[in-house]
């Protein structure tokens, strides 16, 4: 690889998004971060950004950030520092941290993935892994408590799977319910697009919430251990979503009989 994009540089031929693409897919592979964190600095000094596709082969190679948003265990991260944290003190893979940090770095991805307007601020997680949304939900969520105003809606896109070969509920539906309900998030599911978070800052819930620093819980001496104890607030928090759907579900279906 590296005798092939040496060959490209001697023959003239400018390095852009499509050959980082192709570069960080074949490590991705591999997961040889060394070689990815010194491909993304190199590209950082040429000032060519990582795109969507290059921000998903760099996260879906991170076993650890992976295990977390697969997971979703009771200690999850709910921030970029906290994560990165996570990273540090947990991860088997030596570069796996300053890869990650490199990446959001020199990433414009989240500037592009969220739209902001007097109206509306909304996070559009279509075109990512379910590992880089969990990863962009973080830094949307830092970057929406960084603005001293925000518009009358908030927002969050996760679709409903019309275009996934897995059946039932959509993974990055349920990641950004899971993640949204830890933090204590007045976002809920819109009644009128499955595929859609959503909340209005008229009622100041958003700008409480935004204001309330959180944090993964932490376990103690008195709190049960086990592997039921540790995962009754996952499961409790996943049980009452369930339901609500359901009842959202039956409301609407007698509102059409009647």
């Amino acid at each position: 690889m590296n005798r092939v994009i040496a060959s490209m540089s001697d023959a003239g031929i400018c390095l852009g998004t499509g050959t980082e693409n192709i570069v960080l897919s074949c490590y991705s592979s591999c997961r040889d971060h060394s070689r990815m964190l010194t491909w993304l600095k190199n590209m950082r000094k040429l000032r060519i950004a990582p795109t969507t596709k290059a921000f998903n082969f760099v996260l879906n190679s991170c076993p650890t950030v992976t295990s977390m948003a697969q997971e979703l265990g009771p200690l999850l991260p709910l921030s970029i520092p906290g994560m990165v944290k996570k990273l540090k003190s947990a991860s088997p893979w030596p570069a796996e941290s300053e890869l990650v940090q490199e990446l959001l770095a020199s990433s414009s991805v989240i500037d592009k993935a969220m739209h902001w307007s007097e109206s509306e601020v909304k996070l559009n997680l279509h075109g990512f892994s379910t590992i880089s949304a969990y990863v962009l939900m973080l830094q949307w969520v830092d970057a929406v408590k960084a603005r001293s105003t925000l518009p009358l809606e908030v927002s969050l896109v996760c679709g409903i799977g019309k275009h996934s070969d897995v059946r039932g509920e959509p993974m990055a539906r349920e990641l950004a319910q899971e993640v949204l309900s830890r933090m204590g998030s007045p976002l809920r599911l819109s009644t009128r697009n499955k595929g859609r978070l959503v909340a209005k800052t008229k009622r100041d819930r958003v700008k409480l919430w935004l204001a309330t620093y959180w944090s993964s819980p932490v376990t103690d001496g008195s709190t049960d251990q086990s592997h039921n104890g540790s995962n009754q607030q996952p499961f409790v928090l996943t049980l009452l979503r369930k339901v609500g759907q359901v009842l959202s579900s039956f409301g609407q279906f007698s509102k059409g009989e009647a």
